[in-house]
């Protein structure tokens, strides 16, 4: 067969359900093929032919392909499957001198030597190289290569270390900035506590006050009750006053018409018709008249004691004090 292609090995995706894989270059034999998962841990399994996986497209240009139908369960998702070739970096033919030319076992070398080839370049292509002109060798790539990872290693850890110092900082500021923000803010929730207590005192004396001054009103209310009683009091006075005068004026009337009894039996007595007579009823007039005289000095006294009055009686005691 020709070998007219590249090579390079096929790489797959696990999804759980795909259980064939194919490989599009050409093996001799199948123990040639390689197939190999890594999961999500980096963890790399190299499959077993006839245990894991079984093969088909041996000798084929085109190449064939594996069934891992052997497997416990498929290539899981998460999981990459990797089929390759490998073939040992051997010579196998033997040709003899003077012996028979067979073209099939001379192109099989040829086909096998470029697959060793091939392999060996796909190797390659995975590696490091140095340029054709650098004079640096590849220990001392290596070596730079590691000392430049443990640089970058220490520049990452220093750089950390920094961003953590400063992220710190940060949270030290930002925790300093809350603390006086919440210091000004305590500071005004006191002054307003202060404020608000202020305004309560103030409530509470407005509230003394005006108790204080209803106190006051209802004290004006009861003295003014007071001296609206005392006023009835005196009027009830005036009243009896009134009373008590008009009583002693009746009992003046009284005496007047008394007196002009006397009067009138004086001008009996003095007509000189049955003198006996006129004697008797002179002497019942007198006693009237002092029987008269005796209740206007009691309305008199009771006046004058009670309400400290100068009544008309004592005139007219004066005027009929004469008559006993």
């Amino acid at each position: 067969m020709t070998i007219n292609a590249g090579y390079s090995p096929d790489r797959y995706n696990g999804n759980g359900v795909n259980t064939t894989f194919a490989y599009g270059f050409p093996i001799i034999d199948s123990s040639h093929l390689v197939a190999q998962t890594r999961d999500a841990d980096d963890l790399v399994v190299t499959l077993i032919e006839g245990t894991d996986y079984t093969v088909t497209g041996v000798g084929d240009p085109g190449g064939g392909a594996i069934t891992d139908t052997l497997l416990a369960t498929p290539v899981p998702t998460g999981t990459t499957i990797t089929v390759s070739r490998e073939i040992p970096l051997t010579q196998l033919i033997d040709l003899i001198t003077q012996g028979p030319y067979k073209a099939t076992v001379v192109e099989g070398g040829f086909d096998y030597s470029m697959m060793g080839i091939q392999q060996m370049a796909e190797e390659l292509s995975r590696c490091i190289k140095l340029g054709i002109t650098s004079e640096q060798t590849p220990e001392e790539l290596i070596a730079e290569l590691f000392a430049a990872v443990a640089a970058a290693e220490a520049a990452a850890i220093e750089a950390a270390d920094s961003a953590s110092a400063a992220a710190t900082s940060a949270m030290a500021s930002a925790a300093s900035a809350a603390a006086a923000l919440a210091s000004e803010l305590q500071a005004g929730l006191d002054a307003a506590a202060i404020a608000g207590d202020v305004l309560l005192t103030a409530a509470d004396r407005l509230q003394t006050g005006l108790d204080v001054a209803l106190t006051n009103a209802d004290v004006v209310l009861t003295n003014a009750d007071v001296v609206l009683t005392h006023a009835d009091v005196v009027l009830t006075g005036l009243d009896v006053v009134s009373t008590n005068a008009d009583v002693v004026l009746s009992g003046l009337d009284v005496v007047s018409t008394n007196a002009d009894v006397v009067l009138t039996h004086a001008d009996v007595v003095l007509s000189g018709s049955n003198a006996s007579a006129s004697a008797s009823s002179a002497a019942d007039s007198e006693t009237s008249a002092n029987n008269a005289l005796g209740y206007l000095n009691n309305f008199a006294a009771i006046a004058t004691n009670d309400y400290g009055l100068v009544t008309e009686a004592a005139t007219e005691t004066n005027d009929y004090g004469g008559l006993s």
